[in-house]
């Protein structure tokens, strides 16, 4: 084999995602508006952080099939809120997400709705929720956190 071979097979041998490598790390990805965090959202894959600027985002977002994304306030100090919408966010057949530091309020139904998407087989399974405050929520069969 000629050494050129050689080396540019040592090279793709290193490259990641070439020879079956882990996907390299996720991305940080911030936005600042409700029209950002739709778009961002619809995209986001495994290992990505959806950072919310503060400030408020109209809810009512829904993902199918999101996977291995975190959710959150960039500022956990300043935590954005997700104000208004049936559900602030429903997240359906979704795997191993993370939402935290922010606020749900006001919305007509769940503050967050998590849910199988009409199929027992496939459930969202390893959801983690932390210092989620979810308020005004009108009575009756409204839940802060569905599952």
């Amino acid at each position: 084999m000629r050494p050129a071979l050689v080396c540019l097979s040592i090279l793709l041998s290193l490259a990641p995602g070439v020879s079956g490598q882990e996907r390299p790390p996720g991305r940080d990805l911030v936005v600042k508006s409700v029209e950002q965090l739709r778009n961002v959202l619809s995209r986001a894959g495994p290992g990505d952080r959806i950072l919310m600027a503060p400030g408020r985002y109209r809810g009512g977002l829904f993902r199918d099939g999101l996977t291995g994304v975190t959710i959150r306030s960039q500022d956990p100090m300043r935590p954005a809120a997700l104000v208004g919408g049936t559900n602030a966010i429903q997240l359906s057949n979704a795997r191993d997400v993370v939402l935290e530091d922010f606020i749900c309020m006001d919305q007509t139904g769940n503050g967050i709705n998590i849910d199988d998407g009409g199929s027992f087989d496939t459930p969202s399974t390893n959801i983690t929720i932390r210092r989620v405050l979810i308020r005004n929520l009108p009575s009756g069969n409204c839940d802060g956190i569905k599952f």
